[in-house]
Formats: C-alpha cells, structure tokens, sequence
C-alpha cells in the first residue's frame, strides 16, 4: 500500500472496526484482531492516530 495512501484508508476502514468492537462472536473477534493489526501496521499510519483514535474505542468495548 502506498505510504502516503495508507492513512486515509486505515481511517475509513477504523470506523466500521469500531462498530464492530461490540461483536461478541469469537471468530469475528479474530478477525477484527488481524484486520486491525494489519491497519496499524501499514507504512504511513501515525502512532499518534492509533493510540488518540483506536486504542480508546479498543479498550473501551473489545479488551475484556
């Protein structure tokens, strides 16, 4: 993915992840977790973004 791209995708998919933090299917969990793993792992995304705007949706409804 292109670096400078990447942001900006990670920001559009992270709002549907967030939604989807409330799921309590334990498959769909998994793959939130890689989903959101391979997003915050992209050339370009900001670790400012990810602990300002994902970490406290994360804790708040996936972290039991």
């Amino acid at each position: 993915m292109d670096a400078d791209r990447a942001l900006e995708y990670t920001k559009e998919v992270m709002e549907i992840l967030k939604k989807e933090f409330m799921n309590s299917e334990d498959e769909m969990r998994k793959i939130i977790l890689k989903v959101v793993k391979q997003c915050i792992g992209c050339q370009g995304v900001e670790a400012s973004y990810v602990r300002e705007e994902v970490l406290p949706e994360f804790f708040k409804n996936f972290w039991v």
